[in-house]
């Protein structure tokens, strides 16, 4: 190799360089559990040697210059991926009518604003139904609570809807690995989800997901090593890995709407949503969404929970990654499977990428 001329050399390294730019993959690459911890190693080495919990602010600030939030033109594109993907023809006009979820569970007309929104459990829906309600004029409160699930369901669930089939229409996704840590710590993580660790979904994942022959009452020996986790010891709370054994094995018709596949909720025979929004990008699109509201309220979407302004910095990234690096490579592929339409919307980055939890658009 020295002794050839350093042109030759150079043409080499370039027509190289080249050939891996056009031929690299990097979603079915980085998807592959096989090859887990070797796109640990790489992602490291992008970002110089450090490793996800260490990196600074600095560091990821300089790499987002790669990534650029996603046109809708790109993603319609993936959207119509989706549909081949799923076998399922696209509907020419959407008929909210025949949608199960318009008059069932999470889509909803505002008439005042003169949209239609599909809430995504874990996805946001809490802050975009609080704004809904205020552009309505229907919620005299300065912030998003639990209230607002009870008021618009109350609002636009019972009512009739005249034709919508024109109206403008948008949902917002999320990374569904970052989906699938949140509603977990919300709902068997917290105090707050006393009645979902005692009720009906805890005693039936842990029926059909707890190893009866484990030497401990609440399966620990399964948990997920963290300190801000409950104990477990109350036999009462599934296991972060019996709630991803639920998700990765149970029907879907069987799986509670807070943790089905953002797919599924968006019922996507009979309608296809104007805008697909990402949470991850949840400021900057809001005011490109909020355009569409003909409502004269100037409310806008509230802030992130996590103190961190970057998605790849807050707590639930770095507890998403935490955990789910530790779920053995099968049960990370069935999710996987069972979860890509929700990855290939926006591209999303697997938790060992770099750029976790954004989506991999590189304009």
């Amino acid at each position: 190799m020295k002794n050839l001329h350093p042109k030759i050399l150079v043409v080499f390294v370039i027509a190289f360089t080249i050939y891996i730019y056009n031929t690299y993959d990097p979603m079915s690459f980085l998807q592959s559990s096989t090859i887990k911890k070797s796109v640990n190693i790489i992602s490291n080495r992008l970002v110089g040697e450090a490793t996800p919990s260490d990196r600074s602010t600095e560091m990821l600030q300089d790499r987002a210059l790669i990534l650029k939030i996603p046109p809708q033109e790109w993603v319609q594109a993936r959207t119509t991926d989706v549909y081949h993907y799923l076998r399922l023809s696209i509907p020419t006009a959407n008929a909210w009518n025949e949608t199960k979820y318009l008059t069932k569970i999470k889509s909803y007309f505002a008439p005042r604003c003169n949209i239609v929104y599909t809430g995504i459990p874990k996805s946001g829906c809490t802050n975009w139904k609080f704004i809904i309600l205020k552009h309505e004029g229907l919620f005299p409160a300065q912030q998003a609570d639990p209230r607002v699930h009870y008021i618009i369901n109350r609002l636009y669930l019972t009512r009739p809807h005249p034709d919508l089939s024109s109206k403008f229409s948008f949902t917002v996704l999320r990374n569904p690995w970052t989906r699938m840590v949140s509603g977990y710590r919300d709902k068997f993580g917290t105090a707050r989800g006393l009645n979902w660790q005692k009720g009906r979904i805890g005693r039936k994942i842990i029926q059909m997901y707890r190893d009866s022959t484990s030497s401990s009452s609440s399966n620990t020996d399964d948990a997920i090593n963290d300190a801000e986790l409950p104990s477990h010891t109350f036999p009462g709370i599934p296991t972060f890995m019996e709630f991803l054994k639920y998700l990765a094995y149970s029907p879907l018709s069987e799986i509670n709407v807070h943790f089905l596949p953002q797919y599924q909720i968006l019922d996507l025979s009979h309608v296809r949503h104007d805008y697909i929004g990402a949470l991850e990008y949840g400021k900057e699109q809001s005011e490109e969404i909020l355009r569409y509201f003909e409502s004269n309220v100037s409310v806008s979407l509230p802030g992130p929970y996590d103190s961190s302004s970057d998605p790849r910095l807050e707590k639930s990234t770095v507890t998403a990654r935490n955990w789910l690096s530790q779920v053995d490579d099968a049960l990370i592929e069935r999710l996987y499977q069972r979860f890509k339409p929700d990855f290939m919307f926006f591209n999303y980055s697997n938790f060992t990428h770099s750029e976790f939890p954004l989506p991999l658009y590189f304009s």
